[in-house]
C-alpha cells in the first residue's frame, strides 16, 4: 500500500506544481480539489480506523479484503491523477509546438529570402 499511496502523492505532486493549468480547466480542477481534500482522506481514514488483522483478511465470497479494496481504489485516484497530468502535459506539449512554429516563422527564413 505504501508504494500506492507514494506514486499517487508524486502524480498529485506532479499536477499542483502545475496548478495555474488547471484553472483553464474547472472539470480538472475540481477533481484534483476533490481527491486532496476529499476522496483520498476518505479512503485512508476509513481504512486508518480498520485493525491491522481485520483489514487484511479475506471475507467469505469473492469480496475484497479492505485491503484490497483502499489498493483499488488508490488505483482509481490515481488513474484519475494520471489522466489530469497528462491534459496538462499536452497543454504543456502544444505550447512548445507552438514557439517552435512561431520561431520558425520569425527566424527559419524563406526560400524567398536572398543572401
Amino acid at each position: 500500500m505504501d508504494r500506492a499511496v507514494l506514486a499517487l502523492g508524486e502524480v498529485i505532486d506532479d499536477v499542483l506544481g502545475r496548478a495555474e493549468q488547471l484553472t483553464a480547466s474547472p472539470d480538472q480542477l475540481h477533481v484534483v480539489s476533490q481527491t486532496i481534500r476529499s476522496y483520498l482522506p476518505a479512503s485512508l481514514e476509513a481504512y486508518a480506523n480498520l485493525p491491522r488483522g481485520y483489514a487484511l483478511a479475506r471475507r467469505a465470497g469473492r469480496e475484497r479484503s479492505a485491503h484490497e479494496e483502499l489498493l483499488a481504489q488508490l488505483a482509481l485516484l490515481d488513474a484519475q491523477m494520471r489522466k489530469v497530468a497528462e491534459a496538462i502535459h499536452r497543454g504543456d506539449e502544444q505550447a512548445l509546438r507552438d514557439q517552435g512554429r512561431f520561431l520558425r516563422d520569425r527566424f527559419g527564413g524563406s526560400e524567398l529570402d536572398i543572401g
